[in-house]
């Protein structure tokens, strides 16, 4: 590519610089690849004593092109790579960053003075009672590369700038907004859906420009339902409404945010219906005539039954998946946690974990290749009053069993409940809170008070609990600097954004930006992005 650039430019030259039919051309940076560090293990998981779903009754049931089918093989056998490579260019795509929702951040951060500041800022709006930026509600960030920004409906201001890095947000009010992440100015118009979208979006991994985000809430008559947009027109490509007549709920929200099988065209839904979706999305991109579409077809979703929802739990998955290799892991509302083989969509094991659990798992590899699920529950039908616990879990990956658990007091708050309702941020493989893994308690020990935990991965004792006078849904996320050193974001209920010591858990800096933050932040390099309840989206500087 250099030569070939090399070459045009010399005949420029030789034609006469200067002129005005001379193109002039500048070689723009490729995106950066990350390189595969990490081995891929590979998981067998399988039910022991402790996970047998007999155990709470579990009647698993699959459908293959809406019909119930005693078994499952799927044509193309999905294998998840390493979340190394989930998304090998810049930026942060799906809720949590990858396939095993460990980063919600790229790149690194340059810390000098322990401070925030927010340097840019835009106003959203509501629908009917939902306002601003909801839970789960983080944002996207992506670096387009060049040939992909000239062919979308851009600002043509933004379309020509170099590296353009684009903050995607879908929000409570029913649009997409899009913002140029240096300065905050918008980089299109907003897409109008006129839905509540309280989760965060998904973009497609391979890099094509095409979107999926689930409302949370029915709005203008419309039941809750799964959206494609396509981002080269900003426009509605696809939607399906989550009221199925296989659903054994008839709540049909979407607030996972879904993850995509890149090699197998596949992307794995699970609703709060209680079903779990996996479609062929059968996605046809010609970037040349500026096209791109899908024609998904249901090829299989199963649902459950278990002793917990027949006492009148609810079914649904409100939580995002895990997917590790042709394995899913995904907790629900009634207080199951489910390992599900993609390629047959089989029960592999089944796990109670006490009550209501909305956080999203995290999945880490160990040293000796075996695998480990972290998940928390939050407080809903276990509470005795209004005081009751919520639980963090360490689970063998392969056999459900707990390695360890961990159990605080908390409080529910009238229909919100306490405890655990954010995901946690998993300190990295080589960096100094690699044995830290951090975890955020909303309502303990009172309904508007917090805490923040740092946890011995090993042993999941505590090694450092911070204190926050306000709670907080939103989720902690862990910046490191070139050399390693750990530092922990945390937005609470009054719009703090806070700035944490990872090691020693010291409170270093913070700024406010207005409002209740129930959304999880995204990160890109210096720069953190997120929404509040109070109609704001924030653009804020760690320095």
């Amino acid at each position: 590519m250099k030569k070939c650039l090399s070459i045009l430019l010399l005949l420029a030259l030789l034609a006469g610089c200067g002129k005005s039919n001379i193109p002039v051309v500048s070689e723009e940076p490729e995106p950066e690849i990350k390189p595969k560090k990490e081995t891929e293990y590979q998981i067998s998981p399988t039910f022991n004593q402790d996970s047998n779903p007999d155990n709470w009754s579990v009647r698993w049931e699959i459908f293959q092109n809406d019909e119930p089918v005693e078994s499952f093989k799927r044509d193309e056998d999905i294998n998840f790579c390493h979340a190394n490579n989930y998304y090998p260019y810049e930026g942060i795509t799906t809720f949590r960053g990858n396939n095993y929702r460990t980063s919600p951040v790229y790149g690194t951060v340059n810390i000098k003075e322990n401070t925030l500041e927010e340097i840019w800022s835009h106003g959203t709006g509501q629908l009917g009672e939902w306002s601003g930026c909801g839970w789960s509600g983080q944002p996207l960030i992506v670096c387009w590369d060049s040939e992909t920004r000239q062919i979308m409906d851009i600002y043509p201001e933004k379309q020509s700038k170099d590296k353009l890095t684009e903050v995607i947000y879908a929000t409570m009010d029913g649009n997409i907004y899009f913002y140029d992440l240096e300065d905050g100015e918008p980089t299109r118009d907003p897409v109008k859906v006129g839905m509540t979208f309280k989760g965060t979006g998904t973009l497609d991994p391979r890099g094509y420009p095409i979107m999926y985000i689930g409302s949370g809430i029915a709005s203008g008559g419309k039941s809750q339902r799964m959206y494609a947009i396509d981002l080269i027109e900003n426009k509605v490509i696809y939607e399906q409404s989550g009221s199925d007549p296989d659903a054994l709920r008839s709540w049909a929200a979407f607030d996972s945010s879904p993850i995509i099988h890149a090699e197998t065209d596949t992307i794995i839904w699970p609703g709060e219906n209680g079903v779990l979706y996996t479609l062929k999305l059968n996605t046809s991109y010609d970037k040349e005539n500026r096209k791109i579409s899908i024609n998904p077809e249901n090829v299989a979703k199963c649902r459950y039954r278990t002793t917990l929802t027949d006492k009148g739990r609810w079914h649904g998955f409100e939580s995002s998946c895990v997917a590790v290799g042709n394995h899913v892991y995904v907790t629900e509302n009634s207080g199951m946690m489910f390992c599900v083989d993609l390629n047959t969509m089989e029960l592999k094991w089944a796990q109670d974990v006490i009550d209501d659990t909305n956080a999203t798992p995290v999945f880490e590899w160990k040293e000796d290749g075996e695998g480990a699920i972290y998940t928390a529950n939050a407080l809903r039908y276990t509470a005795n009053g209004s005081k009751g616990t919520t639980t963090i879990y360490k689970m063998d990956a392969k056999t459900g069993s707990p390695i360890w658990s961990k159990t605080f007091d908390c409080v529910r708050n009238g229909d919100s409940s306490g405890g655990m309702q954010s995901s946690p941020a998993i300190g990295k493989k080589g960096s100094d809170i690699e044995n830290l893994i951090f975890y955020n308690i909303a309502s303990t020990p009172s309904a508007y008070r917090g805490l923040l935990l740092a946890l011995d991965k090993e042993t999941g004792n505590i090694v450092w609990e911070y204190t926050m006078n306000n709670y907080t849904w939103s989720s902690p996320a862990a910046v490191y600097t070139d050399e390693g050193k750990g530092y922990i974001v945390i937005c609470d209920s009054i719009g703090d954004v806070k700035l944490i010591d990872g090691i020693s858990g010291a409170f270093l800096g913070s700024t406010n930006i207005g409002a209740n933050v129930e959304a999880s932040p995204a990160i890109f390099r210096d720069t953190l992005v997120v929404g509040t309840r109070g109609c704001k989206i924030s653009g804020v500087k760690i320095k």
